[in-house]
């Protein structure tokens, strides 16, 4: 089967024909991506007792993990795709906005001032969490959750607001979705904290 666009008669520059236009080159996003990335600007392990800062344009719409972490602060202070926080304990993330999710896991006594379209948490417990999200937050095999609204301003968050096309004004933080209420107690696994 032939195609109905042929590239091998085209020519530019001096050789092209006289009077015929020429389609400006446009390369693929591919092409254009920044390919010398280093993983490890995007993934935090095994810190402890630490205060990490990734400050406007170092996340830059990059996937972020944070795995196995104590008595950590970290701030996220760029729009971010999608966040990952696994296995730690005693510590304190703020972001910026998560275009994609942020999903916790395995997770104590830590407190979370997130912004992100999805909001997914499982077995964590004492956990406080500040957050921002249009959709319904979810939490499975989780206790002791606080839930509150977003707080939280930098210089550049109302840009990576409007880069992650996050409306102010549809904030569901408070409709939380629970996928395993106690069979115990009438009591739920969550709580809402007026901070």
């Amino acid at each position: 089967m032939g195609s109905c666009v042929s590239f091998s008669k085209c020519k530019k520059g001096k050789d092209a024909d006289a009077g015929v236009p020429q389609a400006e080159v446009i390369p693929f996003s591919w092409e254009t991506r920044k390919t010398n990335l280093n993983l490890d600007d995007f993934v935090l392990k095994d810190k402890e007792n630490e205060t990490i800062w990734k400050l406007p344009g170092s996340v830059n719409g990059q996937q972020f993990v944070i795995r196995n972490c104590t008595h950590c602060l970290v701030y996220l202070l760029d729009h971010v795709n999608s966040v990952t926080f696994d296995d730690c304990k005693e510590c304190k993330l703020a972001t910026g906005p998560i275009v994609g999710s942020i999903s916790v896991r395995d997770c104590v006594d830590c407190t979370l001032v997130v912004a992100a379209s999805q909001f997914r948490m499982r077995d964590c417990t004492s956990m406080d969490v500040l957050l921002y999200c249009p959709t319904q937050p979810c939490i499975e095999s989780s206790s002791q959750i606080g839930f509150g609204c977003y707080q939280l301003f930098y210089d550049s968050i109302e840009g990576h607001f409007n880069q992650c096309q996050f409306d102010i004004w549809n904030n569901s933080w408070y409709n939380i979705y629970d996928f395993t209420p106690s069979k115990q107690s009438s009591e739920p696994n969550y709580i809402y904290r007026i901070i």
